[in-house]
């Protein structure tokens, strides 16, 4: 190809554009993984268009006797031209060479890099394998195969700080959820005295969307034990896992659901104060998806004021300022939750974050969250909804979940009130979304 070129140069003219062929050909084969004829036709292209340069100036090949031929000799040209497509072989030579060689090691780099995620994907799946296998094994407790009270127990189906849940069921065969107190907290008045609360208020609240209580006793060994509806599906924490966030719409259902929940609650003067994902249940049944709230453990009873600051009790990511201050909450601090909850499930991400419990804590009482709309897609007043949701001042948020539900409701179609909307606003220009109050505004450490 080089030197067909370089004889149709010879024949055409040495001035004629023909030359141009031979840049193409050092393009195409520097561009290849042979170094050896890309230097071969480098040379060949370049040495041999001087050749015919050098014929041209002895007048073997005069510039005037060509096909596309000079009316004159014109060396000053011919030397012009000469040096311009030298530079230029040298030029495409080297810029073809170093591309291709850049193209090769990126190669190589992402050849290394998907062995590496494969190794890491591999040392994955045997962890899981292993992490299998010990919660398979976990799946036997203590009163696995035997019985408690009127129940026939099988596995393990979980375990909190509190105690173990049981598979179970009743001589008739109806399944159950066996929540039994561990048992070196039998001897714990606190920890008895929480166990028996969550009996008493999970029965005492009458909602499709807090779950049943069937019995209550006292196991063999003296723990106590509560029978509760057995559940079937997964838990909020556990569909984030699988799919990351929910859409407007699911997160609307969600928030109506366990808004009544929280309702009924309110009206028994009752503050759940551990509202999380992982107490949010979705049960799958024939007429569709149902939220249930869990684990009335560390609720507290409106009247029992005293009982109500002794320690910030709750998960961190999910607590109201109010209980990070240690200060006395009310059914609002179950209203922040649930906004939390909300922007978690919207934007995929936590509202409040940091390295450890008390970075999120400061978090919750001085910052605002990331912006929703920077994570995600969402309606300007499911943001204003949000802001208020989880504002600082108990006074200034959603006064019920239910407010709350209805206003997610109404946003979700851009029909936020105007007065909701003015207070939200209010809201954001006083702490922006994403900022922190300047340091002469914030509250004093411990408070």
């Amino acid at each position: 190809m080089a030197v067909a070129a370089l004889l149709a140069t010879a024949y055409l003219g040495l001035l004629s554009s023909t030359s141009l062929l031979l840049v193409i050909i050092v393009w195409a084969f520097a561009s290849n993984d042979y170094a050896l004829e890309a230097w071969a036709i480098y040379l060949t292209c370049a040495v041999g268009y001087l050749v015919l340069v050098g014929a041209s100036l002895t007048h073997l090949l005069p510039l005037t006797d060509s096909v596309l031929a000079l009316k004159k000799e014109n060396v000053r040209a011919l030397f012009g031209f000469s040096l311009l497509l030298e530079m230029l072989l040298a030029m495409v030579f080297w810029l073809a060479w170093t591309s291709r060689r850049a193209t090769v090691g990126a190669i190589a780099f992402v050849a290394q890099a998907r062995i590496e995620v494969e190794r890491r994907r591999a040392l994955l799946d045997e962890a899981r394998d292993e992490l299998r296998q010990a919660r398979d094994a976990a799946r036997l407790g203590r009163f696995s195969g035997g019985t408690v009270g009127d129940y026939r127990v099988d596995q393990v189906i979980g375990r909190g700080a509190m105690g173990e849940v049981y598979a179970a069921s009743t001589r008739g065969g109806e399944p159950v959820a066996l929540k039994v107190l561990h048992p070196h907290l039998i001897d714990s008045p606190s920890e008895v005295e929480r166990f028996v609360r969550e009996v008493n208020v999970t029965a005492a609240l009458d909602s499709p969307h807090v779950v049943r209580v069937l019995g209550t006793g006292t196991a063999p060994d003296g723990s106590p034990f509560l029978a509760m509806e057995r559940l079937v599906g997964m838990d909020l924490s556990e569909l984030l896992r699988a799919e990351g966030r929910l859409s407007l719409a699911d997160t609307v259902e969600l928030v109506n659901q366990v808004a009544a929940a929280l309702t009924a609650a309110e009206q028994a003067k009752i503050v759940h104060r551990d509202v999380k994902p992982q107490n949010l249940f979705r049960v799958d049944a024939s007429a569709g998806p149902r939220w249930k709230v869990l684990d009335f453990g560390v609720s507290r009873l409106l009247e029992a004021t005293s009982s109500l600051t002794q320690g910030a009790i709750g998960t961190p990511a999910y607590m109201a300022p109010e209980q990070c201050r240690n200060a006395a909450v009310d059914h609002r601090a179950d209203v922040f939750a649930l906004s939390a909850i909300s922007y978690r499930t919207l934007t995929g991400r936590p509202a409040f974050s940091g390295p450890d419990q008390f970075a999120i804590l400061y978090s919750i009482v001085h910052e605002q969250p990331v912006r929703p709309s920077e994570l995600c897609m969402l309606p300007q007043d499911v943001e204003r909804v949000l802001a208020l949701g989880l504002a600082k001042d108990p006074a200034r948020r959603f006064q019920s979940a239910a407010e709350l539900a209805r206003a997610l409701d109404q946003a979700q179609y851009n029909a936020l009130s105007d007065a909701l909307r003015a207070r939200a606003e209010a809201l954001l220009a006083e702490l922006p979304w994403g900022s922190a109050p300047a340091a002469e505004d914030q509250p004093p450490a411990g408070q």
